[in-house]
């Protein structure tokens, strides 16, 4: 077994029925390019069987510490189900990218199942021009952006040729299912690190309380964030009494840090990575936050135009 960092089991601890934990990831492909002219449910499930065994993540499973003592545990799952986490569905005629974000959206907004390994993939057909697409849905947990990037690596070939993957052991070492008893234990051990670890993380969040979407709610959490935000704002005057200036701890007020619903939107746009790393280029920024900012300005110009200006 494998205990989860505080980072990860902070991804578990963020979901609260509106804010989700897992990333998605999809790829359109034209099955004319592969070797037999076509891309199946059957191939994809073959082709991750054949490539599970160097991916031990998509396998784990969380192991609770009962009265939440510690960090949960990753297991690896002795009743795995890849026909559970691969799966089939079809767009109606015409398919086009309305319908395809539609059912995206849809997939994205469910969460991920926490009796089983926290990923899903979904092959949908019924695409314009014979395309087809392969949603990917794995908690971050599970992996981040470096690891998720690897994970596509070994799924996927660079050429239409098929590399040739080592073997893996089909008898190889599992993880033993601990009992209850044990995963008690193991946590009344932990409790002494416990006040360690939340005084670590103490001074960073009490004044962002109001961000984190499950501690949000307690009563007083507001309270308390602008308590100790006035308290380390008095901390750094210096001797003339001028405030030191400090990087800003919270985003400002725009539409995108407005409560979110469990709802998702998805639409789809196109821009060469040349380009983008242009623009990134010429402004200073990161790829990042061109992705991001082009993500508002759809939104923006629609408004823009709504309240009459002219673009």
């Amino acid at each position: 077994m494998r205990q989860l960092t505080s980072l990860d089991a902070q991804f578990l601890a963020v979901e609260d029925g509106r804010t989700y934990g897992h990333v998605s990831g999809v790829a359109v492909l034209d099955p004319s390019t592969t070797p037999s002219g076509e891309l199946t449910l059957a191939y994809i499930t073959r082709v991750f069987s054949e490539r599970l065994h160097l991916l031990p993540p998509l396998r784990w499973r969380l192991v609770e510490v009962p009265l939440g003592l510690d960090h949960p545990y990753w297991l690896d799952d002795p009743e795995f189900d890849l026909e559970f986490h691969v799966r089939e569905l079809r767009l109606p005629p015409p398919g086009n990218e309305t319908q395809l974000a539609e059912q995206v959206a849809r997939i994205v907004a469910r969460p991920l199942d926490r009796a089983r390994p926290l990923w899903e993939s979904y092959l949908i057909g019924g695409l314009q021009d014979g395309h087809v697409a392969l949603l990917t849905k794995v908690h971050h947990a599970v992996a981040d952006g470096v690891s998720g990037g690897e994970i596509h690596g070994i799924l996927f070939d660079r050429s239409p040729d098929e590399r040739k993957i080592p073997q893996g052991n089909p008898h190889g070492r599992r993880d033993r299912r601990p009992r209850d008893i044990e995963l008690l234990g193991r946590g009344i051990a932990a409790l002494p690190r416990q006040p360690v670890r939340a005084l670590r993380a103490l001074p960073t969040t009490i004044p962002n309380l109001e961000t984190v979407p499950t501690l949000r709610g307690l009563p007083g959490a507001g309270l308390a964030a602008r308590a100790v935000d006035r308290f380390h704002r008095a901390a750094r005057r210096d001797g003339d009494g001028l405030l030191l200036e400090s990087p800003a701890a919270r985003a400002p007020r725009t539409r995108f840090n407005a409560r979110i619903t469990p709802h998702r939107r998805v639409a789809f746009g196109s821009l060469s990575l040349p380009e983008i790393k242009a623009i990134k280029n010429a402004n200073g920024a990161t790829v990042n936050d061109v992705i991001v900012a082009l993500c508002t300005v759809p939104r923006c110009v629609r408004d823009a135009r709504a309240r009459g200006h002219r673009l």
